[in-house]
């Protein structure tokens, strides 16, 4: 989705804008807060409550993406509030604007940072027919500073068990899949899909010789501690060690 260049506001910190939802009931009428701070109330991973989200869009992360990714890049934030006309919150969509070479793209706040992008949604929110969750990004895109290009990827057609009301308005697939291996197959036949299977192995036999391999499912809070703190342990470790860009 593109639109024509336009004047750009680099300075916004908030903007409110009212909109109405197939009826002028006051019922149907939402408020859009955009600002460049995460705010307060945004939800967190920590305590989600009842909002469904992924962590990508939680206050920790955007709060670090803010300080660092947004930073370097010279990208400027802008987090969507969605409320409706009492002030209970609908849904929460962080965005960001770039400018590349004069173009001004506007993007979710991620940056090859996120897994997965999409709005935090409240139960207060309904489930949105097509025709309305369109009204609602052109809203919201009312709201915001004009850009020049739109380009929202790696959209989930869910989240949790509710339907994301911006998958509809995607007009392309994501080429990119998250699953490596139909594990419905024998082993046989993914090992024979895998690039790199003699490295693999080779490497699995290496790591033999220092100690017992074992394959483990957490079961407990405490067995997804210990795992966690030493796939992070690991990470960090290789990270300082190759020094390859994307974590820290």
């Amino acid at each position: 989705m593109s639109k024509q260049p336009s004047g750009y506001c680099p300075d916004i910190d908030v903007q409110d804008r009212r909109f109405q939802l197939g009826s002028a009931d006051p019922v149907h009428r939402f408020a859009i807060t955009v600002t460049s701070d995460v705010p307060a109330d945004w939800p967190k991973a920590a305590a989600p409550g009842d909002v469904l989200g992924h962590i990508f869009q939680m206050r920790e992360f955007l709060t670090v993406w803010s300080a660092t990714y947004a930073e370097r890049l010279g990208a400027a934030p802008m987090f969507i509030e969605v409320r409706d006309a009492l002030g209970t919150p609908l849904l929460h969509v962080p965005l960001a604007i770039t400018t590349k070479r004069g173009v001004r793209v506007l993007t979710f706040a991620d940056h090859g940072a996120a897994d997965y992008n999409a709005p935090v949604l409240h139960p207060a929110l309904r489930d949105l027919q097509h025709a309305e969750a369109q009204q609602l990004w052109l809203a919201i895109e009312a709201a915001l500073p004009k850009v020049d290009i739109v380009d929202l990827e790696k959209m989930p057609e869910t989240i949790g068990n509710r339907p994301n009301p911006l998958f509809s308005l995607a007009n392309l697939p994501n080429t990119e899949s998250c699953h490596g291996s139909d594990l419905t197959r024998s082993l046989d036949e993914i090992e024979a899909t895998q690039a790199q299977l003699k490295t693999l192995k080779r490497k699995l036999r290496g790591l033999e010789k220092l100690g017992t391999v074992k394959f483990i499912v957490a079961r407990t809070a405490a067995e997804r501690d210990v795992l966690l703190a030493a796939a992070l342990d690991h990470k960090q470790r290789r990270f300082e060690e190759t020094r390859v860009p994307g974590f820290a």
